[in-house]
C-alpha cells in the first residue's frame, strides 16, 4: 500500500479483514493508525509490514527496494529498509542467502508501538523451518521495550544476531550475539551458521581515509 499516509488505515485495514499481510510503503501515518493496524493484524496472525517500509523478502520474492540475493537460512527482521538492504548484500557476498525480510517500521520498537510487529516476526521466524538463524537489525529499543525484547531473544529456538544501530552495548547471552554495526551483523550471521569463530575486523588506515575526505 503506497498512498498519502492519513488514508493508509482505511486501506490497510481492508486488507487485513481479508485475510491479507500488508506491505505499507505509505509514510507520514498517525501513529495511533499504526498501532490499531498492528493489533489488529497481530491477533490475526497477520503481518503488517510497515509503515515507511521500503525492503522485505518473503519466501524468495522482494518486495519494494529489494537487492537479487540468492535463497538461504537466515531470517531477518529490520525497521524499513537500508539497514535490511545492507546486511542482506553482505550476507550473500559471504555466499549465504536469505529465507525472509521482515521490515517492521521505523517506529516499531518505540514505548507506543511496543514491538508489536518484531514479536510477531520473531515468532514467525523462530517457527519457520526455513530459517535457521534470525538477524534483527533497528534503531535503539525505547528502553521500556528493551528488557522484553532481551526475555523474548532468550526464548528464540534458533541462534541470533542483533543489531541496534546507536544503542548501549548490551552484553551477548547463550545464543544470542550483540554487535555494533551492519557489516558486523552479515558476518557474525555467516560465521555462527558455519560454526566458526567470529573476529572483528579492525578499521583499517583511518589516516588515509582522513587524508581522502
Amino acid at each position: 500500500i503506497s498512498i498519502p499516509g492519513e488514508y493508509a488505515r482505511l486501506e490497510a485495514m481492508r486488507a487485513l479483514r481479508h485475510g491479507l499481510h500488508v506491505f505499507l510503503f505509505s509514510d507520514n501515518v498517525p501513529i495511533e493508525d499504526e498501532i490499531a493496524l498492528k493489533r489488529y493484524a497481530v491477533e490475526r496472525g497477520l503481518l503488517c509490514m510497515g509503515p515507511d517500509c521500503g525492503t522485505a523478502y518473503l519466501s524468495g520474492v522482494g518486495i519494494g527496494f529489494a537487492n537479487v540475493v540468492p535463497r538461504g537460512p537466515v531470517g531477518l527482521i529490520a525497521a524499513s529498509g537500508t539497514g535490511l538492504q545492507a546486511v542482506v548484500s553482505g550476507i550473500a557476498n559471504l555466499g549465504s542467502g536469505v529465507s525472509h525480510g521482515i521490515g517492521v517500521g521505523g517506529r516499531d520498537l518505540s514505548a507506543e508501538v511496543g514491538g508489536l510487529m518484531t514479536f510477531a516476526a520473531l515468532d514467525w521466524l523462530d517457527s519457520d523451518p526455513g530459517t535457521e538463524l534470525i538477524v534483527l537489525v533497528s534503531k535503539p529499543p525505547d528502553a521500556s521495550v528493551l528488557p522484553r525484547l532481551q526475555k523474548r531473544l532468550a526464548r528464540l529456538s534458533k541462534p541470533a544476531v542483533i543489531c541496534c544501530v546507536g544503542a548501549t552495548a548490551v552484553a551477548s547471552s547463550p545464543g544470542v550475539d550483540w554487535v555494533d554495526d551492519l557489516a558486523a551483523t552479515a558476518a557474525m550471521a555467516v560465521a555462527r551458521l558455519q560454526k566458526k569463530d567470529y573476529t572483528p575486523r579492525p578499521f583499517e588506515a583511518p589516516l588515509r581515509v582522513r587524508e581522502l575526505l
